[in-house]
């Protein structure tokens, strides 16, 4: 059979929890797969296990054939946010995108960091000058390397602020 994602017996236990017990599956090419259950069933953990963000504690996961790993080169191939496209929260804005480039398997040459940073420093100066702020970030005393994690707390304020427009909506729905 020609499997586009095989997973066999995987596992993954954190210390004494288990997050992901004995689970395998198979997915054809051209099919779509959704993954059901309640809060805690491991749906996540799968997920980042199949993108090589965490490594399984057994079993194993294989996408076109090839065996999935940190830096695997098949991980090229897939393309996902788990979750949102949100940031590890114990690691920096740059070690995120570092991360989840190398989990891509290809060159760390290739990532661009320095030239999508540059980009995107220019786009949030004229958003400044627009608004009437300082003349640029530079201004403010930003440099370039904390630009990852002024759009991380930038999009941690967005959920928060998502999660309390939530909370009122669901208030002020109650009898």
């Amino acid at each position: 059979m020609d499997y586009g994602i095989e997973v066999t017996g995987l596992t993954k236990n954190y210390d004494s929890f288990v997050a992901v017990k004995d689970f395998s599956f198979a997915v054809k090419r051209g099919e779509v797969l959704g993954l059901v259950g309640p809060n805690g069933a491991g749906k996540t953990t799968t997920l980042r296990m199949l993108m090589g963000l965490v490594r399984p504690t057994a079993g194993e996961i294989r996408v076109f054939g090839h065996r999935v790993q940190a830096g695997a080169a098949v991980l090229s191939r897939i393309g996902s946010f788990v979750e949102g496209a949100g940031f590890l929260p114990h690691l920096s804005g740059m070690a995120n995108l570092t991360l989840y480039w190398a989990a891509t398997g290809r060159p760390a040459s290739d990532a661009g960091f320095e030239e999508a940073l540059e980009a995107l420093v220019a786009h949030l100066n004229a958003l400044l000058n627009i608004a009437g702020m300082p003349a640029s970030l530079a201004d403010c005393g930003v440099t370039a390397s904390m630009i990852p994690t002024l759009a991380e707390e930038a999009g941690k304020h967005e959920q928060s602020h998502q999660d309390l427009e939530r909370t009122q909506a669901h208030e002020i729905a109650l009898p």
